[in-house]
């Protein structure tokens, strides 16, 4: 589409919205702040695509040349604020994990890893141990009976396997004397 600058090229407000790369919302706003001007075309407006793009471009400008030292000050003291709040976040996060009141899931899975094993093995040492019971045995009953027994001890077994709250602080401080510490942030004197 090519456009004469000395004549009115009139464009929907979703093609100037397209053109200056804003949502059509952002051009009928611009519209009802009297940055942007619109001649009513029916229930659509329209608009001169020149005149509209040099509005378009003073405003922001305008708005580029509005930031002053003290804003870019207000704007740096925010961000270091910003910052320390989320260095204090970390650092309460790894208080937690150090005194044990929260995991990292990659400990919670090393747990569930560590159990699913213990049953594994719990479960693959049955047949081991009941092999010359049940070959000695000559009656399906008593097979069974000595199948359960061997299944309730190991259930039992299970059931005394709990969470070893010095393993998991034994994982953390593994984890952290092997991890590089971050360096402090240090405010620069410009």
């Amino acid at each position: 589409m090519a456009f004469d600058v000395g004549r009115q090229n009139m464009v929907s407000s979703r093609t100037l919205a397209s053109i200056l790369g804003i949502t059509q919302n952002r051009v009928l706003q611009l519209t009802e702040e009297g940055t942007l001007t619109a001649v009513q075309d029916g229930k659509y407006k329209k608009y001169d695509i020149v005149p509209a793009v040099h509005a378009y471009i003073d405003k922001v400008r305008t708005r580029g040349e509005k930031v002053s030292v003290g804003s870019l000050q207000e704007e740096k003291l925010q961000q270091d604020i910003r910052w320390k709040r989320a260095r204090a976040d970390l650092i309460e996060i790894e208080l937690k994990e150090l005194t044990g009141e929260m995991h990292r899931a990659e400990d919670v899975e090393a747990a569930v890893t560590d159990l699913v094993l213990y049953v594994k093995a719990a479960l693959l040492a049955i047949p081991g141990r009941l092999a010359t019971t049940i070959a000695e045995i000559d009656n399906a009953e008593q097979c069974s009976v000595a199948l359960e027994s061997e299944l309730h001890e190991v259930l039992n077994g299970l059931a005394g396997y709990s969470y070893d709250p010095k393993e998991y602080q034994k994982r953390v401080r593994e984890r952290e004397n092997g991890k590089e510490q971050p360096k402090e942030y240090e405010d620069e004197e410009e």
